[in-house]
């Protein structure tokens, strides 16, 4: 869905990956032009395994953010099931789950919760396995797969319920009047107010701050990377002033990697 609508002016083709780091390494394999991962969710905040499989392979400088857009989601229970009755478990992807949990929390049948890849893989297996099985996915995939609605309604907790993806690819896109840079900051936790003083060079040029994310590192227990989303191209002189002085800032190890710089498309969006 969210492919369909980034490239909605131009013909593609899409091609089914199971996760999203394989997505990623596609990207920077060269097997795909394009990558699109969910990044963000209005309910469940940042998906964790998007930004581990981009953290997995930014090092090798062949996967950039490109893109980015926001699609409302709406959660359907689908099976093949005439109801709920003949339902023993509900497969769904992990955030999808969390995102309907006051619902599955409410059924009178206690039910068997199965974490799957995606919401398409939980369909597939609902479509494959039969009546015993229902899953957790937009109505789309109902249609792709030949399932019936259980509910006629959608089941998420909330119906405000978006999800922001990026488009991976493996160039910058132009400079536009409205743009986000993201980057990996590494930093020197010895030196009292790093955080504050790296994010200090942005504010001193008037550039936002969208985003802070932290990731463990895995090598070193309770250090982390952070994830710094910002409301400016790379290519924008604010972005190259402040970004130039934090390198020079002897505040951070190692590389501060770009992850990618693109049109900001979600900024101030209204929920519909």
């Amino acid at each position: 869905m969210a492919a369909m609508e980034f490239f909605k002016d131009r013909k593609i083709e899409c091609r089914s990956y199971l996760w999203h780091r394989e997505i990623v390494e596609a990207v920077s394999m060269g097997a795909v032009q394009y990558g699109v991962v969910a990044i963000e969710n209005a309910i469940d905040g940042i998906v964790n395994e998007t930004v581990r499989a981009i953290d997995d392979y930014v090092g090798y400088g062949a996967v950039r953010i490109c893109g980015e857009i926001a699609i409302p989601i709406e959660h359907f229970l689908l099976g093949s099931a005439d109801s709920m009755d003949e339902v023993d478990s509900v497969y769904s992807h992990d955030t999808a789950l969390r995102q309907c949990q006051g619902y599955i929390n409410g059924l009178e049948k206690k039910v068997n919760i199965t974490s799957c890849s995606s919401t398409s893989d939980a369909a597939k297996k609902a479509k494959e396995v039969g009546v015993t099985i229902a899953a957790i996915a937009p109505e789309a995939a109902a249609k792709f797969y030949g399932l019936k609605k259980l509910e006629s309604k959608p089941i998420a907790d909330s119906n405000m319920n978006i999800t922001r993806f990026w488009i991976l690819g493996r160039e910058f896109p132009p400079k536009t009047e409205k743009d986000k840079t993201c980057i990996f900051l590494n930093l020197d936790r010895n030196k009292a107010g790093v955080l504050y003083r790296s994010l200090g060079f942005f504010a001193d040029e008037n550039i936002s701050l969208a985003i802070i994310y932290p990731i463990p590192i895995l090598s070193r227990d309770w250090e982390y990377t952070f994830l710094v989303e910002l409301q400016a191209h790379i290519d924008d002189p604010r972005m190259n002033i402040a970004y130039k002085k934090l390198k020079e800032s002897g505040l951070t190890l190692g590389n501060t990697p770009v992850l990618g710089s693109y049109h900001d498309n979600t900024t101030g969006r209204k929920s519909t």
